[in-house]
């Protein structure tokens, strides 16, 4: 369950928020929020069945994004604290 605790205590344009948990029977139910647009992974698949490559300036606005996500993760969100260092494996620096 830490794992939850730490997934709603993230708060960063970077991260999918968590609104709230629920036991319903012997099942966890995990109410994140919605995101219109997609995934990233369908957002790669989609330029890959497309055969276009993706411009340099969106790969590295992604590689961004992706890398502020982490550093919350890993240092924690403005004013909580920082969940720890085996919360994620890496860092993006």
């Amino acid at each position: 369950m830490n794992e939850i605790r730490l997934l709603g205590s993230l708060k960063h344009p970077n991260v999918v928020a968590h609104h709230e948990t629920f036991l319903a029977g012997n099942k966890l139910h995990i109410v994140m929020e919605l995101c219109p647009a997609g995934d990233l992974s369908g957002f790669i698949k989609a330029a890959a069945s497309s055969r276009m490559p993706l411009p340099e300036q969106i790969i590295w606005q992604i590689f961004l994004q992706l890398c502020q996500g982490m550093n919350v993760s890993i240092a924690g969100s403005p004013g909580r604290p920082a969940p720890g260092p085996a919360a994620a494996p890496a860092t993006c620096g």
